[in-house]
């Protein structure tokens, strides 16, 4: 087996499917994987998205999605009330 650094080492550069193998072949090395996930999740937080607007199609609420994050748009903050 490899050695644990060099295996935690291979997740943090992995991409999202060799994350996910890797995730389901070391199964004692779970929690480890989470914490690595759950740190970047913080310093690279997922971008919220505005609610969709009723009757909106999927296709431009969708698009919405994708433009959210590049245009900033976002959920208000404290700052912007």
């Amino acid at each position: 087996m490899e050695n644990t650094q060099n295996i935690l080492d291979d997740y943090r550069n992995g991409d999202m499917a060799q994350r996910l193998f890797m995730y389901m072949e070391y199964r004692d090395l779970r929690e480890e994987f989470m914490d690595i996930e759950q740190a970047e999740s913080v310093v690279n937080p997922v971008p919220c998205v505005q609610a969709p607007v009723a009757g909106q199609s999927v296709i431009r609420r969708w698009i919405a999605w994708l433009r959210s994050p590049f245009a900033g748009v976002c959920c208000p903050t404290a700052d912007s009330r």
